[in-house]
Order: C-alpha cells, then sequence, then structure tokens
C-alpha cells in the first residue's frame, strides 16, 4: 500500500476493553477446555479446571456468585488457556440477540451493586477482525474492507487514548463499532485485518475520531452539525455519489404520532407538552439538520437533531436528512441515508472499490487531509 508513512510507536498493539453487556444481573458462561478465574487485581485463583460448563455468575455485595457459591471481589477476569476463547450465552445487543458468542482474550466482570458490566479484553488487532466481519460484508471489494479497518483500528485507538477515566474503550454496538468476537471472525477479516497491521490516520500529527456510518445518501456531513464537537479538515464533509448501491441511498418513510414522540421525549429527560410542529433548522451541506425547534402546548424546545433521532430510535429514523410533515395526529419524516453521515461512507467505499480505487484512495477522500501512518510492524 502506497502512500503510508512509518512512525513506529509501538511494540505491537495494545489491548482494548469491550463493553459486551452493561447493566446486567446475571451472565452465564462456559469454556470448552482448561480455564480459570482470577480476582483483579490480585490475581488469585477462585475457580479452575479442565472446562468450565455453562455457569451462570451473578454479583453479590461486593462480589459475586459463581452458581451459588460465593467468589471473589468487585472484579473477576475468566481467562481460556486455548484459542477457543470464553463463550457468553444469550448475548443481547442492541438490535439483536445471540444464543452464545465466543471471545478471544479474556472476559472480565465487574460488580456495580446488583449488576454488573461484561467486558472483553483483547489485543486491538484480534478485535478489529471481529469487527470488521461485523461492520462490513466481507464479500465486498478488499479494498473497501481495508479502509474500513483502518478506519476501525483508528477509531478504537482513537477511543483507548481518549477514554482512560472509564471502565471500558469502546461498547460492541453501533455506538461504537459492532463487534461480534469470534462469530464475525472469519480467515478473510483476518487477513484484511493483517495486510493494514498497524495502520492508522493521523491529522496533524495527532489520532482523530474516524466516524463513519452506511450510507450518506449523496453528501456526508460536517463533524460540528450532528455533535457537539469542534470541527476539523478531515471531518468536514465530501460530495458522495457513490452510495447509490444502499437500498437506504433511496428515500425512505417513517410514521410516528405525537404522543408517540412526547413519550420518547419524556423518556430521555425531554420535558414536552403534546407536540403541534416540528420544524427543522440550521441545516449543514450534507442536507442533515443541526437543530430542531419543537413547538408543544407547555411552549418551544429546541435541541439537536441527533438527540432528537437517537430518542426516537436510531434504527428508525435513519438519518437526520429528511423532511417533517404533520397528519393528522401523525408526524412523517422522509428522508434519504443511514447513520449519522459524518466521516466514512461505508457504501460509498464499496462504490469506489469497484472503481478500482485503493484503500488510501477511498481514506484520502473520506478524510481529507488526513495521513496514513504505520505506528506498528508485525
Amino acid at each position: 500500500m502506497d502512500r503510508i508513512q512509518n512512525y513506529i510507536c509501538l511494540s505491537g498493539p495494545p489491548a482494548i476493553r469491550v463493553a459486551i453487556l452493561r447493566d446486567v444481573p446475571n451472565v452465564t458462561v462456559s469454556v470448552n477446555g482448561p480455564f480459570k478465574i482470577v480476582e483483579v487485581p490480585s490475581e488469585r485463583v477462585v475457580q479452575s479446571g479442565s472446562y468450565l460448563p455453562a455457569t451462570r455468575i451473578s454479583p453479590s455485595g461486593s462480589g459475586f456468585k459463581i452458581d451459588s457459591k460465593t467468589a471473589g471481589k468487585r472484579i473477576l477476569r475468566i481467562i481460556a488457556a486455548e484459542s477457543g476463547g470464553v463463550t457468553l450465552k444469550e448475548v443481547q445487543y442492541r438490535t439483536e440477540r445471540a444464543k452464545q458468542i465466543s471471545y478471544r482474550g479474556e472476559i472480565e466482570l465487574r460488580s456495580k451493586g446488583a449488576k454488573m458490566d461484561v467486558l472483553n479484553v483483547v489485543d486491538l488487532e484480534t478485535y478489529l477482525a471481529g469487527v470488521l466481519g461485523s461492520e462490513a460484508p466481507l464479500h465486498w471489494p478488499d479494498a473497501a474492507l481495508r479502509a474500513q479497518a483502518i478506519a476501525s483500528r483508528s477509531y478504537a485507538l482513537y477511543q483507548i487514548k481518549t477514554r482512560k477515566m472509564y471502565d471500558y474503550d469502546v461498547k460492541a454496538t453501533i455506538g461504537d463499532q459492532k463487534y461480534l468476537g469470534m462469530k464475525a471472525e472469519l480467515p478473510r477479516s483476518r487477513r484484511l485485518c493483517d495486510d493494514t497491521r498497524g495502520i492508522v490516520l493521523f491529522f496533524d500529527n495527532h489520532l482523530f475520531p474516524t466516524y463513519f456510518h452506511s450510507t450518506c445518501g449523496g453528501h456526508t456531513e460536517q463533524v460540528d452539525y450532528l455533535l457537539e464537537s469542534r470541527s476539523i479538515q478531515p471531518l468536514t464533509g465530501v460530495a458522495c455519489p457513490y452510495c447509490q448501491e444502499s437500498k437506504y441511498a433511496k428515500e425512505w418513510s417513517v410514521r410516528l404520532t405525537a404522543d408517540e414522540i412526547r413519550a420518547k421525549l419524556r423518556k430521555k429527560g425531554v420535558r414536552v407538552g403534546t407536540v403541534y410542529a416540528i420544524e427543522p433548522y440550521d441545516t449543514g451541506a450534507g442536507g442533515r439538520h443541526k437543530m430542531l425547534k419543537i413547538r408543544h402546548s407547555d411552549g418551544t424546545t429546541d435541541m439537536r437533531a441527533y438527540r432528537f433521532r437517537l430518542a426516537m430510535v436510531s434504527m428508525k429514523l435513519r438519518n437526520t436528512n429528511f423532511r417533517v410533515t404533520k397528519l393528522g395526529n401523525v408526524f412523517e419524516f422522509r428522508g434519504t441515508g443511514y447513520g449519522h453521515g459524518i466521516g466514512m461512507c461505508q457504501f460509498g467505499a464499496m462504490g469506489q472499490a469497484k472503481l478500482g480505487r485503493s484503500a488510501v484512495d477511498i481514506l484520502e477522500y473520506y478524510y481529507p487531509g488526513a495521513e496514513l501512518v504505520r505506528i506498528y510492524g508485525p
């Protein structure tokens, strides 16, 4: 891959803490081979064996219950000695439920009183193989998938750097990057991650949040039109006629009643009365709205369109490039595109790859002014 500078500053991929489940009352785990469960940070072994059958673990006071036995302190790690990983049963993601998913690395349980968080602590390159097979169809051209691998690696490293005060670096959902562990880790995803090993995007000699989304619908958006974030050159938005193969490049529509909108907003802490009108304003070059004015029986509320979209459930209201029409007590939203619209358009990357453009071409197009840098090698 050309136009990539060497700036080796790491000896290899760092570990990343991936939040698989958050605020759950229990989890069922198994290991098909030798294992141990240790306390953190003492490293005291609380259980070990030649294999772990399906076992329910739940928080209990300042520790945990493993089946019915109390063991451990606030943090436990489950470590598999072999490559089959640790298996979680009934994994509830934001948009789907999986009967079981296996994860390489270690599973970390963090007690939070009556609930707990479940993390996967794993090296970055292994994590990326699971992300690549989750975020993009693996039958897409190599160039599009290499571009995705580099964008995903850059995004993950930026979060590792900026979330040091958190208990996790990234979530395993589309709130950060979708990650299905070994379920999505296939030989092709491993090979394409290896092809790009250690390569990231820099701007002004620093990592930056390399956002990406499914379908821009014609133009990506400047970051500060959606997020409360400083605009930088690579995230200013570009024209994109390359994502037309996506079904979301065509017009979509969704209808929500005034009562539904009010209830969803109040659930997010935005108190409004009966909704009379929704008026977008301050629209970016990509057609996405920065702000909405909501007129209701208790007055007028201005809010960011991005926050409104998340409150309405982003899988329904697919992005903030929409028109609003009131039909009696129903609001109809019609728009194009899917996702927040910042950074790389995934279907656009696929379209450019089909035209013969390289991963470097694609990334330089969607993140103008950014540089590709290798920060660790094989």
